[in-house]
This record gives C-alpha cells, structure tokens and sequence, in this order.
C-alpha cells in the first residue's frame, strides 16, 4: 500500500535538509583570511574537505535524494562464512577515513607553520592549529556506507547476479522514472562486492595501525595504495577497452574517496582509468592519475 506524507511533513524535512546544507555550506567557507600576504593563500582555503563538503550540499541534496549530503558506497555482501571477519573487512573503512581526516589536519596545520616561518608571523588570531571540523565533517560523519545482507538472495552470487540484485535494490530508492536512473548519485550506480576473496583480502588492511609512525595518515594513505575493493555496476556498459560489458572491476582502497566523486558523471566503462596490475591479470583495476588535476586517469602497465 502506497504511504503519502502529508504537507507539513515535506515541509519540515525540507527545512530540515536545507538548513544541513547551509550547515555545510556554513563550514566549508568557515576560515579567514583567505590569503595571509600576495601570493600566501591560507591552507585552510586548499583543503580537500572543504571543497567535497560544499559539493555535498550543493548536488544530492534533497530530502528525495537518497542519502542526500552524505557520501559512500553500498556493500554487497556475498559471504557468510564468518561475520567476525565480515565486519572487520567493513570496520577498515571507518578506520581509514579517520586517519585520512587526521591527515588532512596535519597538512593544513604544517602549511600554517611553514607559511609563519616565511611570513615571520601570521594575522592576529590566527594559530599554526588545525580546525578539525571540516576534516571530521567531511571524512568521519559524512562517510555513511550501506551494508547490504541477504543471504537467500546474495550468498555466494556472481558478479553478475549481484549487479542485477544491486540495480533492483537501488531502483527502490531512486526518486525518479527508470529511463532517467543515469542521474542517480554514485551511491545507486556502483557498489562494492564484499565476496570471499575480498574479506579475506582487507584482513591485511585491518591489521595496519593507522596511529603509529612519523606521518601515520601518509603512511596509511601510501600502504592502501596496495589494497583493493570489488566494485560491480548497477547498470554495466559496454566497454571502450576490451569486449563485453563492464560488470565488475576493482579500485584500489586510496582511490575510493576520488572514485566516488568522479562516479557522478564518469562512467568506468569508458574511461581511460585502468592500470594493468601484474597481481590480477586480464582483470580491469581502475587507479587515478594522481599528477593531474582536475582528477584523470591512465593506462599503464606496473
């Protein structure tokens, strides 16, 4: 039976979500000045979380967009061997978009100490600390995974079966006609495929500890370079480098905060970002070029 909401009710979530969004919009810009001498932009200006934040309330951001200004992935689970193991591989996420966000904070913050040792001082109330609250916002709070489990429906299931699942589940949740599912967010176009050999796979992630070293965040942004995740298309497209649809492919775990955004108008099938990894071969790995920018991607051989 069809459940309608009634007026007030849209009205209210309506300004429920707008006032989130200029929350959002609130916190991105929330630093001054933006250049502290000609030529000497203050780091609080540059960083990443501030710009996804701004996108965040600016694109999915209706109370009909479903989960609107969060970002993240839908986790298909095939496996039901362990549920320990399972949610360990699940609980990696978390973990390393914390210490991404600490990272963050430790490059604004030694920007600022590098900017007042050139400088010889920084303006009247300004400190060589970190504002944590847009690295958190953006990398901790705004970071929503759905985790998807039906074992009657996805226990041990193909790529392709868990594409057809994926596109089933995520057209209940898409506020618009199916000939237009193309506009859909990045979360109802591609989910990852959490299998055996996947779960197995982050059990060496989740051993990593992220809080230790000279720069824990860069050494952890550095080791995830070798470890991946599945990924399987709702809508799988025929692909420009090889035969075949696209069903499934995998990215590496440091590309998965580029690959989400660059998800909403790039299509993997057609883009130029495979790297041929010598580890899966004759498998499609997407990596992002990270020596361009606006973010791009290459096809190379390791």
């Amino acid at each position: 039976m069809a459940t309608f909401s009634s007026v007030t009710e849209q009205t209210d979530e309506s300004r429920r979500a707008h006032a989130d969004a200029e929350q959002l919009r609130a916190l991105a810009g929330d630093y001054a000045p933006a250049e502290f001498a000609p030529g000497y932009r203050n780091p609080e200006a540059k960083r990443p979380s501030r710009t996804r934040l701004l996108w965040l309330s600016q694109n999915y951001a209706f109370p009909s967009h479903y989960g609107a200004r969060t970002w993240g992935y839908t986790i298909l689970r095939t496996t039901y061997a362990d549920d320990a193991t399972f949610d360990t591989a699940v609980g990696v996420l978390a973990r390393y978009m914390r210490a991404m966000a600490d990272w963050e904070c430790r490059g604004v913050a030694d920007g600022l100490k590098d900017l007042r040792d050139r400088c010889k001082r920084l303006p009247e109330g300004v400190s060589t600390a970190a504002d944590p609250r847009p690295s958190d916002e953006f990398y901790v709070r705004r970071f929503v995974n759905d985790v998807v489990q039906d074992r009657e429906a996805l226990q041990d299931a193909s790529p392709a079966q868990a594409s057809a699942f994926f596109r089933r589940w995520a057209l209940e949740r898409w506020d618009g006609d199916e000939w237009r599912f193309s506009a859909a967010g990045p979360r109802l176009k591609t989910a990852m495929l959490f299998d055996e050999e996947t779960v197995a796979h982050l059990q060496g992630l989740a051993e990593y500890d992220f809080t230790v070293g000279e720069n824990p965040g860069l050494e952890a942004w550095t080791t995830s370079r070798e470890f991946w995740v599945k990924m399987v298309e709702g809508e799988p497209k025929q692909r420009d480098l090889g035969e075949g649809l696209l069903e499934w492919y995998r990215v590496s775990f440091w590309d998965l905060e580029w690959f989400w955004f660059g998800r909403d108008r790039e299509e993997p099938a057609t883009s130029g970002g495979w790297k041929l990894d010598q580890r899966f071969p004759g498998e499609w790995c997407y990596q992002w070029n990270y020596t361009q920018d606006p973010p791009t991607a290459v096809l190379y051989e390791t």
